[in-house]
């Protein structure tokens, strides 16, 4: 599990269909041994749970996907998002911004929906699980896009009505992340 933030690999591209998707389709060209995330400033084709369609505008918002590895013989992959959620959550509150988390997988802020997680874990080797873990989270977005989600939503700028910087925000979360998953990783798994 990566140490330190050299042991990290940030790939950004301006616009994917998903970036889950992608993560998917090329986690063998990531390093097993390095937290990888793949971000794009839009999305054409993202994902909320249940295969929901994620409303992705090129707006400042962050669409990421995380890939790692962890040992097979972990059993708790499924507080994998809640992980991440937590480290949102500590992103947000450096910020004096309270963050909520919606079991399993939402983030609220004043009761609306600012974020969502999803993850997928699959067979790597006969040693290791990979692990796709995405977030989409509402940092810039206005009120016109958001009027095409189905369910309450909002954004920082709309809470706030002040712009953020989401590459800020995203280098806070994957250094947050990073932390949070070695700490998680280094737990002892029962055998």
């Amino acid at each position: 599990m990566p140490k330190d933030t050299k042991d990290i690999v940030h790939i950004h591209v301006k616009s994917v269909d998903s970036t889950l998707v992608w993560t998917k389709n090329h986690y063998r060209e990531l390093p097993p041994q390095k937290l990888s995330c793949f971000s794009s400033d839009s999305q054409s084709a993202g994902q909320g749970q249940f295969k929901r369609t994620w409303v992705s505008p090129d707006e400042g918002n962050i669409y990421a996907t995380f890939f790692f590895t962890l040992s097979a013989k972990q059993t708790d992959f499924s507080k994998l998002t809640h992980l991440l959620a937590s480290s949102a959550i500590k992103v947000m509150k450096q910020r004096n911004i309270s963050c909520t988390i919606k079991w399993p997988n939402d983030l609220l802020l004043n009761q609306q929906k600012i974020g969502g997680i999803l993850c997928h874990v699959f067979d790597y080797d006969k040693d290791l699980k990979g692990c796709a873990l995405s977030i989409g989270f509402n940092v810039n977005m206005s009120k016109q896009s958001l009027s095409s989600v189905e369910q309450k939503a909002t954004s920082l700028f709309i809470e706030y009505n002040k712009k953020f910087d989401p590459k800020a925000i995203l280098k806070e979360l994957i250094q947050t992340f990073n932390s949070d998953l070695a700490a998680f990783a280094s737990v002892k798994v029962k055998t």
